[in-house]
This record gives C-alpha cells, structure tokens and sequence, in this order.
C-alpha cells in the first residue's frame, strides 16, 4: 500500500513524534510505500500573530501541498498524526476531493479540549468536553495560559465542529479505550473509532540484570506527577534509590531534593541511555495527576523487562495488570504511592517475576508485528 503520513511535529520531541516515526519505519519494513508531509512547530516563532491563528484555523498550504502529493502518486489512504497548529483540518478536505480515505490518530485529546489535555490549574478539567461551544477554556486561558492562543485553539474547534470537517474522516486511531470514551462522550460516533495501542520499534531488548532503583522518566512538569514522587521520599526505606530522567520546568525541585534524599537527577538521554537506565530499573515510575492517553514509557519498560508502578490515570491501568505486570496507585496519594514501591524494592524475586510478565505482555501486545497486523487491518477498512 501507498500511505501518505501528515505530522506536525512538536518543539520538543515527545510519544507522539516517537510513535509517528514507529509506525512508519514498520510499513517501510513490510514493504509498503510512505511518503510524508511534516511541519515542525519551530516554524510558529518565524509568523505573525494573525499568520499563525490563520493557519490554525485553515492552511491553504497544507491544502494546497496535500493534493499535490495525492496526484503526484495514487496514495491508498492518509494517516493524519497531528495538525495542530500548523496542518490545520484543512487536509481531511484535500483528500476528500482526491478521493483518499481519511485516518487520524488519536493520541491526546485535542478533538474535545481546546488544550488537549483535560487538564487545567493542577486538575483534572472537562468542562468543554461535551459543549460544542468550548468559550470556558479562552475564560481560564487553558492553552499556554494566553488568552489569544486560546482563543485561536477554541475557535478552531468551534468552526470545524460547525463545518462538516468531521465527517471527512474515515477513522479515528485512539491510543487506548479510555481516549475512546472521551471521544465518544464528546460526540464523535463509536463506530468510527478503533483502538490500536502504541509500540516500541525497534525492540530495545530485555535486561536481565537488574540493580537497585527505582526510575521516573518523563518531563518535570506539574502534571506529569513528579511532586508526587518528591514528596514520597522521605517516607521511603533509606534503601530504596531513585533516578529521574528528563527535564523541565521542575528542574531545580528535582535538584534540591538531592541534597536531602536518595535520589539522583540525570537530565535529559538518548533514547538508548534511556532505554538502558529504564532494564537496570526494579521498576518505572509513572505518577501522572492527568490523564495520560496512554503511556509509552509504559511499554518501553515492558519491552526491557521492569515492573511498572503507575497512577490509576487516563490510559495507565489499562497497560498494567494489577499484581502480575506492576502495580496501581491512587494518584496523588503520597503513602499509596510509598506502600507500592516499598512492595516492589523489598522482594527482589518477585519484581523480577513481574518484569519478565510485562515483557511477555509486550511481545504479545505491542511489538511490531502484532500493531503492523492491527494497522493493516484498519487501512483495509476505509480502502476505497
């Protein structure tokens, strides 16, 4: 098959950029042909205020730019990551008039939240989830805390709510089921959406000699939890370390708390150094206060054989079998957090057992071959 794949890349690279790339170097491998149409965020900072809210709203270059590559070659489907902001919706109309069936991954919650995350002032926010009409999020500055830019996100949503633009999509990709029900309270109909999960490609290989720490790694922002862990740490065994990977606007909380705890910042790595530090791991971390639509580093760990400690958020307990693969936690809450590590670090045996169970988890669910075979499956469908 001849996929065209349409991804606005993010300004830091994250889970979505890393699972955009996945999914097309699987094709490749399976000898389908994919061309790509990319935009980078980086561009925003070289428009104008009014240029970059325009294009948000309707980009005749992406319009423009995505039937040139339709004619160019005859394309079988596609697959839209992400348009926000630079794409636009305009691309579902360029492949109706070349006649291509529309997919669109579904991987935050952009349809139904001006922000996409349901997620404002350190809770969980729906408000807008079922109104057609989202003002409440330019009210509360929901998107980068500016007023304009919110703005420019809701009215976004508002027009193409109004317009048929919706409709032009053949099939919505969501992440995990529970993404899927937010879409479907939002109004977007049940039998368009499908759920595939995220994988890992290429396989990073399990590890099989473990040391003694625990690890978070992820971006230090409030949402993400990381405070959650911070405050864990004095109420830990003095035997228990941790590490954190990644960087961000908590930084120096992270740095601070060195001095006084048992843990260690390593700032941001390579996927590789990441991937290492996570199989040397008793167990990954995952802390989140939103709700996560589904938690690549999840299965990352999975793939190298650690046990998973994660927060009963968005997509997070539908990775994680209770007991077996890792462990759940209320989020937020310091001593449910503390008892779940304490479990893990105090039995060495068993959170080797449960690491080898969430590797063969991932070799059931989230390798490569099995998401090709789900991926496939979808595109079938819509093909025309």
């Amino acid at each position: 098959m001849r996929i065209l794949s349409v991804h606005n890349e993010y300004l830091i690279k994250g889970g979505e950029d890393e699972s955009r790339k996945a999914e097309v170097s699987v094709l490749e491998q399976y000898g389908n042909s994919v061309s790509s149409y990319i935009e980078n965020n980086s561009k925003v900072a070289t428009l104008s205020k009014t240029a970059a809210a325009l294009r948000t709203l309707w980009s005749r270059e992406s319009y423009r730019e995505v039937r040139r590559l339709l004619k160019q070659h005859k394309h079988d489907a596609i697959h839209v990551q992400n348009f926000f902001p630079l794409i636009s919706p305009s691309v579902y109309y360029a492949a109706q008039t070349e006649r291509v069936p529309v997919i669109q991954a579904v991987r935050n919650y952009r349809f139904v939240c001006p922000n996409a995350m349901l997620y404002r002032d350190g809770e969980v926010c729906e408000l807008c989830l079922t109104k057609m009409i989202k003002t409440a999020a330019v009210q509360h500055k929901c998107y980068r805390d500016n007023a304009a830019a919110s703005a420019t996100a809701t009215s976004m949503l508002m027009l193409h709510n109004y317009l048929p633009t919706w409709q032009q999509i053949d099939r919505f990709v969501s992440v995990s089921e529970f993404v899927k029900q937010k879409m479907i309270e939002g109004g977007f109909p049940a039998e368009k959406i499908v759920v595939k999960p995220n994988f890992v490609y290429p396989d990073p290989g399990v590890c099989f000699t473990k040391e003694d720490y625990i690890v978070y790694v992820g971006r230090l922002q409030v949402e993400k939890g990381i405070r959650t862990l911070l405050a864990a740490l004095p109420k830990l065994s003095k035997s228990v370390r941790v590490k954190v990977v990644g960087e961000g606007p908590l930084e120096q909380e992270v740095i601070d708390c060195t001095k006084q705890y048992n843990i260690e910042y390593l700032g941001k790595k390579t996927l590789a150094e990441t991937y290492s530090i996570i199989g040397k791991a008793r167990a990954l971390v995952i802390p989140s206060l939103w709700h996560e639509p589904f938690g690549r580093v999840v299965v990352e760990a999975y793939a190298k054989g650690t046990t998973v400690i994660g927060a009963r958020m968005g997509g997070i307990p539908e990775l994680i079998e209770d007991g077996r693969t890792g462990y759940t936690f209320k989020a937020g809450q310091i001593d449910d957090l503390v008892d779940k590590i304490e479990l893990v670090c105090s039995n060495n045996k068993r959170s080797t057992e449960m690491g080898l169970e969430g590797r063969a988890n991932y070799e059931r669910k989230y390798t490569p071959a099995s998401n090709y075979a789900m991926l496939m499956n979808i595109y079938q469908q819509v093909a025309r």
